[in-house]
């Protein structure tokens, strides 16, 4: 089983970036990630400091799929996720304050 690893997260989706995984149609795959505060919060009292991570929401990919032309369909199927720390964050704010 291939493993994408964490080490290199992206805050954007682009179709002008690289794979960082090729992969064969039905092949599973291994995705680490973090989480939507990129690892900030670990414990009670934390804080995110928007100057070390200024985004939210890290990228792994992308994930290439031989043999997939634009305009096909996907589908995925996500047999797990798992905190490598027993938790995690997301981000469920004012989508007008991610503008700003």
């Amino acid at each position: 089983m291939q493993r994408l690893t964490a080490q290199q997260l992206s805050y954007e989706f682009s179709r002008d970036r690289e794979p960082r995984l090729r992969i064969q149609s039905g092949e599973t795959i291994a995705v680490e990630s973090e989480d939507a505060l990129s690892g900030q919060l670990r414990k009670p009292g934390d804080r995110r400091d928007r100057t070390t991570v200024p985004y939210s929401n890290p990228l792994s990919g992308p994930i290439g799929i031989e043999g997939a032309e634009p305009g096909d369909s996907l589908a995925v199927t996500i047999h797990e996720i798992k905190p490598s720390i027993g938790q995690c964050s997301t981000y469920t704010g004012n989508p007008k304050q991610l503008c700003e």
